[in-house]
């Protein structure tokens, strides 16, 4: 890795981006950071500053799939995103956005820096043995079920079987505007706006 990297740390919260940091002057402390809060990245990220950007998956909760893959797009920037857990929603969400590397928050600071290098360096970084499934599902242009809830698994089970707001209430002895409250939750973790949509995305096994 070289010392002129600029590397840009997207994350909600301060000891998050020092951890980060941390991990990559293990072995590039001559490098030049750039600490930025990502709310706001599509504007102030300099296009052609940027050689990597790494991102808490909290921010793509927080902004949704859609609205980061532009973001992610419009700066042509490698990224590498941190996950709580290698999950098939994780790496999917991390493929839907454009990233080149996905990562867990809990790896050691030696691991952190020699992804990091090799992102740098133009490689990618998935971890396995989930990628192949996730990446066929992926390119299918199916969606691996997200974790949700019991509740929202409840609630997904009947909307999958075509009952309305005021049945699947009925149903599971719940008020409508929870249901919706549910179905709108579910719609934003398959990162879809309507119940058709929902189903198609459904068919991956």
């Amino acid at each position: 890795m070289t010392s002129n990297k600029n590397i840009l740390v997207a994350a909600r919260h301060e000891l998050y981006r020092r951890g980060v940091k941390i991990a990559l002057d293990d072995r590039c402390s001559r490098s030049n950071y750039r600490i930025y809060e990502s709310d706001s990245l599509a504007e102030n990220v300099p296009r052609r500053q940027m050689d990597l950007i790494i991102l808490d998956s909290a921010l793509v909760h927080r902004c949704g799939v859609s609205t980061m893959r532009q973001t992610i797009e419009k700066v042509n920037t490698p990224v590498l995103m941190f996950a709580d857990h290698l999950d098939h929603e994780a790496l999917y969400q991390a493929r839907r956005i454009g990233a080149s590397g996905l990562v867990s928050n809990a790896a050691s600071l030696r691991e952190i820096s020699e992804v990091t290098s090799g992102l740098l360096n133009g490689k990618d970084h998935w971890p396995d043995p989930q990628k192949k499934s996730v990446l066929r599902c992926y390119t299918s242009g199916h969606l691996q079920n997200p974790t949700l809830t019991e509740r929202q698994q409840e609630v997904l089970r009947q909307v999958r079987v075509g009952h309305s707001n005021k049945q699947i209430a009925y149903d599971l002895n719940i008020s409508e505007s929870t249901v919706k409250s549910h179905i709108s939750e579910i719609l934003r973790k398959f990162d879809v706006t309507t119940r058709t949509q929902l189903i198609s995305r459904l068919g991956c096994p």
